[in-house]
């Protein structure tokens, strides 16, 4: 689905992201609590769609998780463009262009984690202990202090 903003026409991703695409994109959602939502079994497709356009809407980077989402027709996403994509996406006043933003950005969030583009959330698990690290010859054997 084409995106005119702007009078620019911008497209979601039909392929896979490029890392940094990926990171910036990733960096924006786990920021404004996106994975929490899209992983919580208790909501319902709905719910979770109201809650996604509530968290990105309240978080103030509702622009910057577009811009990570859309190309413009014929470019190749950089994060320099997507930058500058969203600086012109939070400075648009048209109603029209700004609901269609929203329904959008709501649309092109739920599509990304549908299809399978990202895996599971997933959070590193820490504990109390700490693990050790074997002794060289000349020393003792000592704890990383990494905790995992």
């Amino acid at each position: 689905m084409a995106l005119t903003i702007g009078g620019r026409t911008f497209s979601p991703p039909d392929q896979q992201m490029t890392a940094a695409q990926d990171n910036y994109l990733m960096g924006y959602l786990y920021r404004v609590g996106v994975m929490e939502i899209v992983s919580d079994p208790r909501l319902g497709s709905d719910e979770k769609n109201k809650q996604l356009l509530i968290n990105i809407m309240l978080s103030g980077d509702a622009s910057n998780i577009l811009a990570a989402l859309v190309t413009e027709t014929g470019k190749t996403w950089t994060m320099k463009d997507a930058n500058a994509n969203a600086a012109m996406f939070g400075d648009i006043v048209d109603e029209q262009e700004k609901a269609l933003m929203r329904n959008a950005l709501v649309g092109f969030v739920a599509a990304f984690f549908r299809s399978g583009e990202v895996s599971s959330p997933t959070s590193p698990k820490f504990s109390a202990e700490e693990e050790e690290v074997p002794a060289t010859a000349n020393e003792e054997a000592a704890t990383s202090g990494i905790l995992v």
